[in-house]
């Protein structure tokens, strides 16, 4: 069996009580199917699937805009991440969300603002397995429309699945990835 890596992408300032539980829940299941959860090292709702797929046991990684740990806390006032891997790009917040995209298999968003809206548009144009959890604010509610505005050029054509269910979100994505293996040529 592959192990793919799940990028989650959402609002840094994600306060929602229900949204929490659901990202939080969304990061159990990541970890429950054995995949890795990759993160862009912040806060919210993010944060809240590390804590989901830590409480598993899950292989988590992180990709920090800073250049050292003290950088990342300090000046990002980022958690200290002592319980996952966490990457120092040294890119600044929008450079290291393409670094971060582009590690990835697919990304789940959930809420969301301009960080987010950046990160769609990477892995939209990477052709990544994109989850949307429906319901949950910001950016991801909004994608929808924004992508039927988008003037679809040839060869750019990711798979976008839906749901306001974490856990069937997170097994819709996998499905979508493993299609995507099959249907490869080795």
């Amino acid at each position: 069996m592959r192990i793919y890596k799940f990028g989650i992408s959402g609002s840094m300032m994600g306060h929602d009580e229900g949204i929490l539980k659901k990202a939080y829940m969304a990061g159990e299941e990541i970890a429950k199917s054995g995949n890795i959860l990759m993160y862009g090292a912040c806060v919210g709702y993010p944060l809240e699937a590390v804590r989901g797929a830590i409480s598993q046991k899950g292989s988590v990684v992180g990709i920090s805009p800073a250049l050292n740990r003290e950088e990342h806390i300090h000046d990002f006032a980022y958690t200290p991440g002592d319980k996952e891997i966490i990457i120092y790009s040294g890119l600044g917040k929008h450079a290291r969300d393409v670094v971060f995209i582009r590690s990835t298999d697919a990304v789940i968003f959930i809420g969301g603002a301009e960080g987010s809206l950046l990160e769609f548009c990477v892995a939209y144009g990477n052709n990544k397995v994109i989850g949307i959890l429906l319901g949950s604010g910001g950016i991801a509610d909004q994608l929808e429309a924004i992508t039927d505005a988008f003037y679809h050029k040839p060869g750019v054509n990711p798979v976008i699945v839906k749901s306001s269910d974490p856990y069937e979100l997170v097994m819709l994505v996998a499905s979508e990835l493993k299609k995507q293996d099959e249907q490869q040529t080795y």
